[in-house]
């Protein structure tokens, strides 16, 4: 009888199962797998139909990035709230995985060019390729549980993704469908997450995750007080959900010891006559076993 973490055996939904393993970390069953992609898959129409329903009037480019963003952000909330990715990362204390792992998610930078369709189609298809590459060449591989680059790789992929990030930026003063409110919104999201990120990292391990939390309400009530592209008002909490709180944050992974007993507590256990009667109360001498 297979195992229900064992892959499935046909090809596609085989490479799916696998996909999912190599980014989220082992110790997935295939109907968990099953329901994660399920629920990122039904947020895209979810957010499809918002934007009908709002008169939104989205071009089918913009339709794409938004399919393609919420797919993996959803999912990835998802697969990051597994304890498996918190199994995996417990060994990780170098700085430089969660930062080329988070700063490769350019979303808010993306969405700043969201009313500029050439602009837009281009960097959703840098985002497409980036993310497969990510998962190809820089994540965990799960049959040796290490990375198939070494930490010289990793700080040059950072040192890449920051210039990117700053080519954005600075570009998007120059594009005339850049609002002031959106590029103000998006690189606020994306280096606030950059910030915390490394403010995370340098916590203590035992308080990484309320400072992740923290973190996470710090930027909604930031998020409040900014505009960003009609339809994205979800997208702090669950970028920061997914890339902060699920794969930033370790957590000590170890069951605490089990204190040993004390003779105290062994005379206890042998002597039945002090020991709490059915209701709480002391137990009566005659209900002990015989000796």
């Amino acid at each position: 009888m297979e195992s229900s973490t064992t892959p499935p055996r046909q090809p596609i939904l085989r490479y799916f199962f696998d996909s999912w393993i190599q980014t989220c970390g082992p110790g997935w069953t295939r109907s968990q797998v099953a329901i994660g992609y399920a629920v990122a898959a039904i947020s895209v129409p979810a957010l499809l139909v918002y934007a009908a329903a709002s008169d939104l009037h989205w071009s089918w480019i913009q339709m794409v990035a938004a399919s393609w963003i919420v797919w993996d952000l959803v999912g990835g909330a998802i697969g990051y709230s597994h304890a498996a990715i918190k199994r995996r990362r417990a060994g990780e204390t170098s700085i430089w995985p969660p930062l080329h792992h988070n700063l490769v998610h350019t979303h808010p930078l993306v969405l700043v060019y969201f009313e500029s369709d050439p602009w837009l189609f281009g960097l959703t298809v840098y985002s497409m390729i980036t993310f497969f590459g990510y998962v190809e060449l820089l994540e965990v591989i799960p049959a040796t549980g290490r990375r198939r680059i070494g930490e010289a790789g990793q700080r040059a992929v950072v040192g890449i993704e920051i210039m990117v990030a700053a080519a954005l930026m600075a570009v998007s003063f120059f594009v005339p469908a850049v609002t002031t409110d959106h590029r103000t919104w998006g690189i606020t999201v994306y280096v606030g997450l950059g910030l915390l990120t490394l403010a995370v990292v340098a916590t203590p391990l035992p308080f990484q995750r309320a400072t992740a939390t923290i973190g996470l309400v710090a930027m909604v009530f930031i998020g409040m007080h900014l505009d960003p592209p009609d339809g994205f008002q979800w997208l702090i909490p669950v970028y920061f959900l997914k890339l902060l709180i699920g794969f930033t944050a370790r957590e000590d992974t170890q069951a605490p010891p089990t204190p040993a007993p004390s003779l105290q507590d062994a005379d206890l256990l042998l002597d039945t006559s002090r020991q709490p009667g059915p209701l709480g109360g002391p137990r009566d001498p005659r209900q002990s076993w015989p000796r």
